[in-house]
């Protein structure tokens, strides 16, 4: 099994960005995947924000973890900086 994946999107206050319904994705829902190789499903273990402008010193971001798959998103809401919204999620 390889290690972390990393998909990333954009998503807009107003709901607009393939990855907008991240933020309603609770730990332990189910995401479904389909690749070239086939169909993928993970379970949600975390969704948490992070300061956009800090992301490289989040060690857990980062690291390589077999059958992980991370999902990112920025959000930018008018008037507030912008954050990121990171769902980690392991292969079923």
């Amino acid at each position: 099994m390889a290690d972390t994946a990393y998909l990333a999107d954009q998503a807009i206050h107003s709901g607009d960005g393939v990855f907008a319904p991240l933020q309603q994705v609770q730990p332990g829902a189910q995401i479904r995947l389909d690749t070239t190789a086939g169909a993928r499903t993970y379970r949600v273990d975390a969704t948490t924000t992070y300061e956009k402008w800090n992301l490289t010193r989040y060690d857990e971001v980062w690291q390589a973890v077999p059958g992980r798959l991370i999902l990112v998103t920025c959000f930018v809401v008018t008037g507030s900086p912008p954050t990121t919204l990171i769902s980690s999620m392991r292969r079923r």
